[in-house]
């Protein structure tokens, strides 16, 4: 019964958020001619109950970034417990009606009770208002829904204007001016860089633009210390971590990218930063890609006993790399450093090509899911790579058998049973009209092929950084300085 009143007094409230944001919609859709309201943020159960939440103070008082994030807590909090008393998963070790107490389902219907008489006490605005600006209303619903540009609508500056105005309407004006006066700054901004000349000298190198990106781990656990010890080295490349899985990269380009390059010349360096870090790690390392690994439901219902169930894929899409116990460091950092000089030594080389096959098997396994199954397209780009490099670097010249090359270049591995497994697999799937092999290629195939790929990539880098010092070394000493 708790459940019930629970998910009942839950419903009234995003009800309640829900007439706030379809009385904005239906406002906003008045003079812009549209007649469909926006149905993803009726659908989203944790805004319509932020809204409930926040409406009463709407203008009224002003509301700090903490009480914000208070507020969004909460409507998340109720929204899931509501899930987690309505519906069984298969490893529950206690029944839903059993996760509520009376104390919880007393405070939310009392919550409920009281908003709603707030809401009879409202005098509903008029459509036929001259004074509200419904183009203003719809620019603030779609920037309300941006994450970046919610920060500053919700920031102590603005609610402190909201507080200041008394009600919505002068302060969502507010905003429109402010968003865009930055916007047209920010137009300036751009024109006068595009017009910038092309700087010379040691200028080229001054810092001039920072790119920031979150790079996820799947394999390895992030520790700070390791990445204090790489940002005291490298200047251009700062690194660290909120988490024990995401990695946070500061990326300094200078004045000599121009504007209209920035885009290009940055994704290049950020992609040849991954690739890199993946190879020298041995882990795999992505930017945050939602995948479904084990569900493609929203939700299961057992009819019968009007009960909630859980049914999973198993095993799910995905390695389990906690065994493994892998931690990002001092080593890891070090190969991922000589790997990112090599990839950026090999760009416009023949080095190129095997690299980007390598990162396409990346992209191929991080967007592999139940949904569209990858891991042939990732095994064969991995394969391609890595039998493209021995062929590119010489250590195999396409004619003679592969495999013979392979464990005579690679005879330091402590086993080459996994490495012959691998090339045989390959050549399976690339004699197949297919790709099918008679072994099936799952994930484990795929990333047993990049750990082969990670350990060769590695020698070609190690004896081509070697190779230079040893230059360097002899033209320092037929060039003694006097």
């Amino acid at each position: 019964m708790f459940c019930i009143q629970y998910h009942l007094a839950t419903l009234s409230l995003e009800e309640i958020g829900k007439s706030s944001l379809i009385e904005m919609q239906f406002f906003a859709n008045q003079r812009i001619g549209d007649e469909n309201l926006e149905t993803g943020a009726l659908e989203s159960h944790i805004k319509k109950l932020f809204w409930a939440f926040w409406g009463p103070s709407f203008g009224k008082a002003r509301i700090t970034k903490q009480q914000l994030e208070q507020l969004q807590g909460l409507a998340t909090s109720v929204h899931f417990t509501r899930l987690q008393s309505l519906y069984i998963a298969l490893t529950d070790k206690v029944h839903p009606k059993k996760k509520l107490s009376i104390k919880e389902v007393g405070n939310l219907i009392g919550m409920a009770e009281a908003l709603v008489g707030l809401e009879k006490t409202k005098t509903p605005l008029s459509p036929d208002d001259p004074s509200i600006d419904k183009t203003e209303i719809d620019w603030f619903l779609k920037t309300s829904d941006d994450p970046v540009k919610r920060k500053i609508l919700f920031s102590s500056k603005s609610m402190d204007k909201l507080v200041e105005f008394g009600n919505a309407k002068d302060w969502i004006h507010w905003l429109k001016l402010e968003s865009d006066k930055e916007n047209s700054e920010i137009k300036e901004i751009i024109e006068a860089e595009l017009k910038r000349e092309k700087p010379q000298g040691k200028t080229i190198r001054e810092p001039k633009y920072r790119i920031k990106v979150k790079i996820i781990s799947q394999s390895h656990s992030i520790r700070n210390k390791y990445l204090n010890e790489w940002n005291q080295m490298i200047d251009y490349i700062k690194l660290n971590s909120d988490d024990k899985r995401t990695l946070t990269c500061e990326f300094t380009l200078g004045k000599g990218v121009p504007l209209q390059g920035l885009y290009w010349i940055g994704w290049g360096m950020v992609r040849s930063f991954v690739v890199a870090l993946n190879i020298g790690s041995h882990g795999f390392f992505w930017w945050n890609i939602q995948k479904d690994i084990s569900k493609y439901y929203e939700e299961v219902l057992d009819i019968e006993r009007n009960m909630g169930i859980t049914v999973d894929r198993s095993p799910q899409l995905s390695i389990n790399w906690k065994d493994e116990k892998l931690v990002l460091d001092k080593r890891d950092l070090a190969n991922t450093s000589m790997m990112f000089y090599f990839i950026t030594k090999s760009q416009g080389t023949n080095m190129e090509q095997p690299l980007n096959d390598y990162c396409l098997g990346l992209a191929f396994t991080a967007k592999d899911d139940i949904h569209l199954r990858l891991e042939l397209n990732a095994f064969e780009s991995f394969y391609t790579a890595f039998k493209k490099g021995f062929q590119t670097s010489g250590d195999w010249d396409g004619l003679s058998d592969f495999k013979g090359a392979v464990e005579l270049r690679l005879q330091f591995l402590n086993s080459t049973s996994a490495l012959r497994e691998c090339i045989e697999l390959g050549e399976e799937q690339q004699k197949s009209p297919t790709k099918q092999t008679v072994k099936p290629i799952t994930l484990t195939e795929v990333f047993a092929m990049k750990l082969c790929c990670d350990a060769y990539f590695q020698v070609l880098a190690k004896e081509q950084i070697d190779e230079e010092r040893s230059q360097m070394h002899k033209e320092k000493d037929e060039n003694p300085i006097k």
